[in-house]
């Protein structure tokens, strides 16, 4: 059987400019699966920071600009579509570095897709997504792949559909608006034309944004690869605990915490909280929350959030 050889665009963003561990940790996973890296920064990094990329990206583009992940993912693939050696692959990645991991080998990931009908796929399909209605932001059912990590075959980016939509990204007002238009717009209008979609993880499906909300039955019973870093920075403290989390992947897996740990002192968004409730009650509540109708969640979560104040930690 032939080697399929696979080119990725990796979008990364620091706000000290910098390529911390975990993304060169990342990185290293995704060589042993791709044959071509394109490490895309939306801002010049900082001095000596892209010697650390030798031996890692065969490409790399950093300057600035304020279109998200899919304004680098816009510069990648245009650079590797007038790159001679295009033609020669048979996938195509987008990944960003919004999650930490993978927690075990990529390679098992892509032994599980390989035999799938599907022309793109992700690690997640998000069942909800976002519609913005006269400046109203809404949740509704716009099942998509989620944006951090997307495979597509070459049917897809070498289709006119692809090019235009990849031509049209520009900056938006929000990030609402960048979710909407190119994280969900992306699904659509591929599936739209014909083209199917598969993703990896199909545990829980149909709740609201699982891999956030239920993490660590996704990671446990899933085998879903990644958590995301913003839910350990603290950036969804009123949605999901983290509670435990380094003895989760102590424990399961072989990934280096100490990366997510040094990370996480520099970036945490807020203080833990030494009054939280007790991290199994929350982990509990969190979970039962999750299948509850959707006008019933909100309205616990912002009743929790405004008086009994629970915290992540």
């Amino acid at each position: 059987m032939k080697k399929v050889s696979r080119a990725v665009v990796f979008a990364h963003y620091d706000k000290d400019f910098i390529v911390d561990d975990y993304v060169l940790y990342y990185l290293k996973e995704l060589r042993t699966v791709c044959d071509y890296l394109v490490f895309v920064s939306c801002n010049e990094l900082a001095q000596g920071e892209e010697q650390k990329l030798n031996g890692l990206a065969d490409c790399i583009i950093a300057e600035k600009h304020s279109e998200y992940d899919f304004g680098s993912y816009k510069r990648g693939y245009f650079f590797l579509k007038n790159n001679e050696k295009f033609k020669e692959f048979d996938e195509l990645l987008f990944v960003n570095d919004s999650c930490f991991g993978p927690l075990y080998p990529l390679v098992r990931v892509f032994e599980k897709m390989e035999n799938t009908n599907a022309d793109f796929w992700g690690i997640t399909r998000n069942y909800y997504g976002i519609k913005i209605d006269n400046g109203t932001m809404k949740s509704c059912p716009r099942p998509h792949i989620q944006s951090y990590f997307i495979v597509f075959k070459r049917v897809v980016f070498e289709s006119e559909i692809f090019e235009k939509f990849m031509e049209n990204i520009c900056a938006q007002e929000d990030k609402g608006r960048i979710i909407e238009k190119y994280e969900i717009g992306l699904s659509e209008t591929l599936e739209r034309y014909g083209f199917k979609s598969d993703e990896f993880v199909k545990f829980l499906y149909g709740l609201d944004n699982p891999m956030l909300k239920m993490w660590r039955f996704m990671v446990l019973f899933g085998r879903l690869p990644f958590l995301k870093c913003g839910l350990l920075r603290l950036a969804n403290k009123n949605l999901t605990t983290c509670y435990r989390w380094k003895k989760i992947v102590q424990d399961n897996f072989e990934y280096p915490v100490e990366i997510i740990e040094t990370n996480l002192k520099r970036t945490m968004r807020s203080k833990l909280n030494p009054k939280t409730t007790f991290g199994y009650v929350k982990v509990c509540w969190f979970s039962f929350l999750q299948f509850l109708p959707r006008k019933l969640r909100v309205f616990l979560i912002k009743f929790t959030s405004k008086f009994l104040k629970f915290m992540i930690d």
